[in-house]
This record gives C-alpha cells, structure tokens and sequence, in this order.
C-alpha cells in the first residue's frame, strides 16, 4: 500500500542513496519521475474533480474528518455503487 506521497519519498530517498551509482539517462528518468508525481499531486490538489482516479497500486488517502453521520450517508447513497 503506498501513496503517492510516499512513492515520492522513497525515490527521491533512493536518489541521494550514496551507494547507488545511477547511469545518467536513469539518474535523469528517476527525477523526471519525482517531478512529474509532484505535478500529478498538485494538479489534484487545485482541481479534485479534474483526475480523481489512482495510478495503478496507488492506496487511496481516507479522510477520517467525516462525521459518522455523514459517511452513513455516503454508504446508503448511490455514491458507493460507482
């Protein structure tokens, strides 16, 4: 289970491992990578509606916020069901 948070973290980590010795072009495609997840996670943040899927084996982020009342809510809606 991994966010895109933490998939984030965890390449850039790998990058300043210092027993890694990357070729350029890989070096250069790991970073590609980071930026394009961070711009993917913005572009999520501004507009929710805009790419509200998850890449494949991203875990969904739950928002405990809710109140009981209102995720009885969402479960007896026609919400759960898509």
């Amino acid at each position: 289970m991994l966010t895109l948070d933490k998939a984030i973290e965890i390449t850039h980590n790998l990058l300043l491992e210092p027993r890694c010795r990357w070729k350029p072009d890989n070096y250069n495609a790991i970073k590609l990578v980071i930026e394009a997840s961070k711009q993917l996670q913005d572009i999520r943040t501004r507009f929710p509606t805009l790419m509200p899927t998850l890449l494949p084996g991203e875990t969904p982020i739950i928002d405990n916020s809710r109140s009981l009342h209102h995720i009885k809510q969402i479960l007896e809606s026609n919400e759960v069901s898509k």
